[in-house]
Parts: structure tokens; C-alpha cells; sequence
């Protein structure tokens, strides 16, 4: 009796290349592939987004990444002065939380960022949420027209 490698699984002992093997490797590929265009395009979205990087030609992505989190914490700042100079908007202010801010409108410097941050996240998180849905089924549409273009390509051949 031939002896059995058994780290090799059963479809490849026989000798035969499998075409699904085949077909998933290149399936895989062009995911990967695609998933990499995604992430280039969203930089690239993300790079336009920031005023200091707007003009720069080439960065890293850390470059991109780290400068775009000080412009968030910048804005974040900004925004913060805000609802202290003129107070929260309506609809949050319907939202707020008792216990962290105080119930005394004039009284503006009581909100801290952690206080905005959360009733934000609050009001945003449902929007949020929704947005994100939407872009992974849009996703996983696409992924799924490539790979079948791909498989019609090579079932033609």
C-alpha cells in the first residue's frame, strides 16, 4: 500500500490539479486586489478631505493617516469652543444627559469634550451605522460582479 501524506488534503493526493483550487486562488487574488484599489481610493478620498495635504503629491499612509487625525482633534476643538460660545444646537440639547451636562443653558462651559463626543455619537451613531451598511453590501456586489467576470473569462477560454 502507497503510503499517505496526510497534510495533503484528499483532492490533491489523486494527482490531478483541481480547477476549484485553481479558481478560488484567483478568485482570492482578485479580491485582494480589489480590497487594495478600495483602501488606495479611500486614502486618496481621505487626503483631498484634509486642507494640509490637499496640494501634496505623494504620502504615506501613515502620513495621511496621522495628519488626519490631528486635523479631527483640531476640528474637534473648534467645535467644542462653539458650544461653549453659543450653546448646543436644539436637538441635542433635547439629547444631552443630565448628569454630565449641566441643566443651566448660560452655563456652557460645563460641556467637556467627552460630553459632546458622547451626546454626537448619540445623535449620529443610527445615520452612522446605516451609511455603513449600505457601502458593505455595495462592497460585496462588486466583489462579487469581479469574480464572476473572472470565472466567465476563463470558462471562455
Amino acid at each position: 500500500m502507497a503510503e499517505l501524506d496526510r497534510l495533503r488534503p484528499s483532492h490533491a493526493r489523486r494527482g490531478a490539479v483541481s480547477l476549484v483550487t485553481t479558481v478560488q486562488c484567483q478568485a482570492r487574488s482578485v479580491v485582494r486586489k480589489y480590497r487594495r484599489q478600495g483602501r488606495y481610493s479611500q486614502l486618496w478620498r481621505l487626503k483631498e478631505m484634509i486642507p494640509s495635504l490637499a496640494q501634496q503629491q505623494r504620502m504615506d499612509e501613515v502620513d495621511i493617516l496621522e495628519e488626519t487625525a490631528r486635523y479631527i482633534l483640531n476640528l474637534e476643538q473648534k467645535l467644542l469652543e462653539k458650544v461653549r460660545e453659543h450653546g448646543l444646537p436644539e436637538k441635542l440639547d433635547k439629547l444631552k444627559d443630565n448628569s454630565a451636562v449641566s441643566d443651566d443653558p448660560s452655563d456652557n462651559s460645563a460641556i467637556d469634550m467627552d460630553s459632546l463626543k458622547s451626546l454626537l455619537h448619540r445623535y449620529a451613531k443610527p445615520e452612522l451605522r446605516r451609511r455603513l451598511d449600505e457601502q458593505k453590501i455595495e462592497d460585496q456586489k462588486q466583489i462579487d460582479r469581479i469574480v464572476e467576470s473572472k470565472q466567465e473569462g476563463k470558462g471562455s477560454e
